[in-house]
């Protein structure tokens, strides 16, 4: 029996061990129950595999674990999606950070200026990302550098930023990111461009060596202004003679001509060198000291030249119209002077035929040449010159003969009169005036003894009578000399000597000559050249942008220039940067550069801006695009200005801050107004701005989809979910914040005012009826009574239907948008 139970034990063991081995196989499909004296080796089964039958309950907690796992992985891959879609449609899920945004520099000309970037790149995972960096002179209008590569989350790139090699001004560089989604199958946004850029100036001024250049300079400058108009000034003159000598004499000689060909190419040279000085004008302008410098040595010996001919060809033709005017002036004066010489022509005829002969063949050129003058027939000017010289030579030597026999006469009339006047003098006992004309005092005389009544005593005549009367007689003369007779023994006095004298000397009759009615030319020209001051121009710093250079805005030069303030809308994720909310008007602000716009980048932390020098944004003659953010608060502590992020406050705290937006701009461009291009519900921060400060500082407000009358239905709804509480309060339609900003006493009448409302996208109202708008803000609520108010159509495309609110104002997308904008800039 032992065996047996022995070998039926073997049997159940091996029976056992066969069904172990099957169930083992076979998993799952059935569990055996072993005896009961084998239970020991068996664990024991759970009781919740117990619950409900052998082997139900551990089949289904595998399935349910498996459908666990499933749904949480939906749900986190759902979540992930949802909140990608979130960010694909809130333009978050890729972000660039570009410092610094904005920078100056002050450097001499020469003097590179290094400069760093450090750019972050937030982005999604599952994308690949390519970036492109430019580098851009805009002052020149050049990309300086330009490459690719793949965003990191962090690289710095150092540049030396080049300054002008001389003179004096500003000059502007951009430095812009542009990132862009690749097409890798995995991430939703393919094909995406973001972009952020840095506004940078450097401001350099003169070394040393070119402040003394530009001095030196200076006075050169006015050096030749000055040989300018005395060669003008010599030209002219000449020109003025030699349409003087072409009027008296109907031509010009070789002589005349040959001067005047010799000015006609001295006024061509100097017109050479008025261009050529215009050249250095604009070297001196542009402040290339030393260029304009060798240019000087050049121009005037070239100046210096024409000075000196000019002034020789001035000084011939002078001399030609002078002696013209001296020949006339001498005929003029034989003709003022012919009664004299008619009276020597006489005196000759009756004294001396030969020279009386020679004053008539003088007096028979005088009028050849007076008649070759007055019909303009003779030859030359030096043929006058050599006519009225032998006139005047041969005249001279006839009046000095004729003098020397009015010596001789008046030795002879001396005599009598001598003689005359010791007896008178014996007679009165006074003296007596010798007469100068001998005989028309013999003349005289004799006409009044054959009056004189011989029956007076001499005693009784008185002393005009006796000079009046000649007692001439030379035994006369002696005998009363000698006392030898009485005088009262002698009244009549024989007059025959000097009625002889009379006839042999005094009797002739004039002759005339020289008495040609000659009316002297006047040839004098009035020199009424009018000197053309040169005005240097200021050499003023100079200021380039987009390659046109002129002087930099310095005064009240430029002060209509306003500079533009692109303000974001509302941030629909409490969690972001601010400066995210500003992505929109990048593609604006990029447009508005390529039209002739500065690009400013966006201005953050306004402490990092507060030591720019006021007034250095406004150098340049451009108006400047600058973004800003109203979401940092700004406030004073202990190390100087520092800030933080607040995108959970009201409207009207947000004006506040914009408030120091607007103040550092005008400060920093030394502009008194700027112009507020804002969107959305930027719009209600420009316009509460003005309401709160005054229109003075705003000369135009462009608003871009602005909820003037407040936001309705699902978009009010769901404001809260991903904004601040206090702004999606304040644009609720009908909120006590709208209901006050538009009353009609905040109407704007000074500050010219523009709205753009998107139509395209159904939208439910606060009364669920479907409207038109731009899927956030109706269409009828953006219109304001005192603007001028604008529409665009367009479509949404995303899943919302939201998407053109954000999308209307890119000008890639709408370019009709950004010809209204330009349209109202332009206003």
């Amino acid at each position: 029996m032992v065996k047996k139970k022995t070998a039926s034990k073997k049997t159940a063991n091996k029976s056992t061990k066969k069904e172990s081995k099957k169930s083992s196989k076979k998993a799952t499909k059935k569990v055996s129950t072993p005896p009961i004296d084998k239970q020991v080796k068996v664990s024991k089964p759970s009781s919740r595999l117990d619950e409900g039958g052998a082997g139900f309950p551990r089949k289904n907690f595998i399935k349910f674990t498996v459908l666990a796992v499933i749904v949480i992985l939906f749900l986190v891959l759902l979540v992930y999606a949802i909140n990608i879609n979130v960010k694909l449609l809130f333009d978050t899920e890729t972000h660039i950070s570009l410092s610094p945004t904005t920078a100056s520099y002050i450097s001499t000309n020469h003097e590179p200026v290094p400069v760093n970037f450090d750019v972050d790149v937030t982005k999604l995972e599952i994308c690949d990302i390519l970036c492109e960096h430019q580098l851009i002179d805009s002052s020149q209008g050049v990309i300086l550098k330009n490459f690719s590569e793949k965003a990191l989350n962090h690289k710095s790139y150092s540049y030396d930023l080049a300054v002008p090699k001389y003179g004096s001004g500003q000059v502007i560089y951009n430095y812009k990111v542009q990132c862009r989604t690749l097409d890798n199958n995995i991430c939703p946004s393919k094909n995406k461009t973001y972009s952020s850029s840095a506004f940078i100036t450097v401001d350099y001024s003169l070394s040393d060596n070119e402040i003394q250049k530009k001095e030196s300079l200076k006075t050169n400058l006015i050096k030749l202004t000055t040989d300018i108009d005395s060669a003008k000034k010599n030209i002219y003159d000449s020109n003025n003679i030699l349409s003087s000598l072409n009027y008296r004499a109907g031509f010009l000689t070789s002589e005349e001509k040959s001067l005047s060909s010799k000015n006609s190419g001295l006024s061509s040279l100097l017109k050479v060198v008025e261009l050529n000085l215009l050249d250095l004008f604009d070297m001196w302008k542009s402040q290339k000291f030393a260029l304009a410098s060798e240019g000087y040595l050049l121009l005037n010996d070239k100046l210096s030249s024409v000075v000196k001919e000019s002034s020789l060809t001035e000084s011939s033709l002078i001399t030609i119209h002078n002696t013209f005017n001296n020949n006339i002036l001498s005929l003029k004066s034989l003709q003022d002077n012919s009664s004299y010489y008619s009276n020597m022509a006489g005196f000759f005829n009756l004294v001396d035929k030969t020279q009386y002969a020679k004053m008539k063949d003088l007096d028979v050129s005088f009028d050849s040449v007076v008649s070759q003058i007055e019909n303009k027939s003779f030859l030359s000017f030096s043929s006058v010159s050599f006519d009225v010289s032998s006139i005047t030579l041969n005249l001279e030597s006839i009046e000095s003969n004729y003098n020397s026999k009015l010596v001789l006469l008046d030795d002879k009339a001396n005599s009598l009169f001598d003689k005359y006047n010791r007896t008178y003098y014996f007679l009165t006992g006074s003296s007596f005036e010798k007469k100068s004309n001998s005989c028309k005092t013999i003349s005289s005389l004799i006409n009044q003894i054959d009056d004189y009544n011989l029956g007076v005593d001499v005693s009784d005549l008185n002393e005009s009578e006796i000079e009046n009367s000649i007692i001439y007689s030379e035994l006369l003369l002696d005998n009363i000399s000698n006392n030898n007779i009485s005088l009262n023994d002698y009244f009549v006095f024989p007059n025959s000597y000097l009625l002889d004298y009379y006839s042999n000397y005094c009797n002739w009759t004039p002759i005339s000559v020289f008495d040609n009615l000659f009316v002297a030319p006047n040839i004098s020209f009035v020199d009424n050249f009018q000197s053309e001051e040169i005005v240097i121009p200021p050499s003023l710093d100079q200021c380039c942008f987009g390659g046109n250079c002129s002087p930099c805005c310095h005064g009240d030069s430029c002060d209509t220039i306003y500079p533009i303030i692109l303000v974001h809308g509302h941030s629909f994720s409490k969690s972001t940067s601010p400066e995210l909310a500003f992505t929109r008007l990048t593609y604006l602000q990029d447009a508005l550069a390529k039209d002739g716009y500065i690009n400013g980048g966006t201005i953050g932390q306004t402490s990092s801006i507060e030591n720019i020098t006021a007034g250095t944004w406004g150098e340049t003659p451009a108006p400047l695009v600058v973004g800003v953010t109203y979401y940092y608060l700004n406030y004073y502590d202990v190390g100087g200005v520092n800030f933080v992020t607040r995108k959970t406050d009201n409207i009207e705290n947000y004006a506040l801050r914009l408030r120091e937006a607007v103040d550092l701009v005008k400060e920093k461009t030394g502009r008194d107004k700027v112009i507020i291009v804002a969107h959305s519900m930027g719009g209600l921060v420009a316009r509460e701005y003005i309401s709160l400060f005054g229109e003075s500082n705003v000369d135009k407000l462009i608003i871009l989809g602005t909820p003037d009358y407040g936001v309705e239905g699902d978009v009010k709804k769901y404001c809260t979910v991903t904004g601040a509480e206090a702004e999606c309060t304040d644009m609720y339609a009908n909120s006590m914040f709208l209901t006050r900003l538009n009353n009609p006493n905040n109407y704007l009448s000074q500050t010219k005012t523009y709205t753009i409302a998107a139509h395209g996208c159904e939208m439910k109202s606060d009364s669920a009826k479907k409207e038109d708008g731009d899927g956030v803000v109706l269409a009828r609520n953006v219109p304001l009574p005192f603007a001028k108010n604008y529409n665009i159509t367009g479509n949404c495309t995303d899943f919302f239907g939201t998407d053109l609110h954000m999308n209307f104002v890119n000008p890639n997308l709408y370019p009709q948008t950004y010809d209204l904008i330009k349209q109202m800039l332009a206003d």
